[in-house]
């Protein structure tokens, strides 16, 4: 999976089993979700793996002309703060203050097994280029995710 301007790789239909190698490691990618926020495209959220097994998420979204890439890793955060966040528009984690930045409504299946699509709510949560997204399913807190922003630009290879 060799990437140039004649034949460029579309970030949202990397395949099970490719690594991104990225400035704060070599991500594998294990399973692809789809997801249809309905507003400005799709994004695909790949569940991979860095080096040594630590599971984080790679979320890819094609928006007004330009990929936009989030890597995050899932948190513990308890139901009382969740709650105070989302009524609140404010969460602290790791000495941060977090404001809400957006909400999306939406759905998302998992596009290795077709499942049916499933109803997901995404609140997304910034300071700075870090963000905390709390996403409920089925309108149940599904995951809570901490991570960044990255560009292109920060993609240093993908290997097949």
């Amino acid at each position: 999976m060799n990437s140039s301007p004649e034949n460029p790789i579309d970030l949202m239909e990397l395949p099970v089993g490719a690594t991104v190698i990225l400035p704060t490691g070599d991500y594998q990618i294990l399973a692809v979700s789809d997801y249809d926020y309905g507003v400005d495209g799709k994004s695909t959220e790949y569940d991979v793996t860095d080096s040594i097994g630590r599971p984080h998420f790679l979320e890819i979204e094609w928006d007004e002309g330009e990929f936009l890439l989030y890597l995050s890793q899932e948190i513990e955060v308890p139901d009382a703060a969740i709650q105070k966040a989302l009524s609140g528009k404010r969460i602290a984690y790791q000495g941060g203050e977090y404001t809400l930045d957006a909400t999306y409504r939406g759905q998302m299946r998992n596009a290795d097994t077709n499942n049916q699509w499933v109803a997901v709510q995404c609140h997304s949560f910034y300071s700075g280029s870090k963000f905390l997204n709390i996403e409920l399913l089925r309108g149940d807190v599904n995951r809570v995710y901490a991570g960044n922003d990255l560009t292109t630009d920060d993609i240093i290879e993908i290997r097949s």
